[in-house]
């Protein structure tokens, strides 16, 4: 058993440990040396990186395990008052609902013997079961109204079909 067999067998690089000291390092041959410090510093930061990992996953699940139990325990006495877990909007209903935007207001205005104003078609929209759920409704049809000119006119703030060929 050579010198530099023996000491590289009874190194524990493989825990990362730093046990493996320049005295010992030096005692090897010039070409060798090199190589384990290498090897040993390069064990050494995987082990350490291998380490901080195992400790911040177990933070990790800690913390779900805790929020887990909130959430359950929120659950429990939302059950007990009867309170939905998930806010649900009942679907609107009606001969507008499936309709998108324009659609909608196309099929009022074709409907209708008159012209319409934005307020006036908001009613009609929501009566008909196409509720209007943005922050400005308002903002919303007449952006649908201003932005077809080949479909909607506007006379005077009240809107209406444009004619086919004018």
């Amino acid at each position: 058993m050579s010198e530099d067999t023996s000491l590289a067998e009874g190194m524990p690089l493989l825990e990362g440990s730093r046990d493996l000291t320049y005295t010992t390092l030096n005692t090897l041959p010039l070409d060798t040396s090199h190589n384990v410090r290498h090897t040993a510093e390069t064990m050494t930061k995987r082990g350490e990186t291998l380490r901080e990992l195992k400790l911040e996953l177990e933070e990790v699940t800690h913390r779900a395990k805790a929020l887990k139990t909130a959430i359950q325990a929120l659950e429990a006495v939302d059950e007990r008052k009867g309170v939905p877990h998930k806010e649900t909007k009942p679907k609107p209903k009606g001969p507008l609902a499936e309709l998108n935007n324009p659609e909608a207001v196309r099929t009022i205005l074709s409907r209708s013997n008159r012209s319409l104003s934005v307020g006036e078609l908001l009613e009609v929209l929501e009566k008909q079961g196409h509720p209007i759920t943005t922050t400005n409704p308002y903002q919303t049809i007449f952006k649908v109204l201003r932005g077809r000119p080949e479909l909607f006119l506007n006379e005077g703030g009240k809107w209406r079909l444009k004619m086919e060929g004018k």
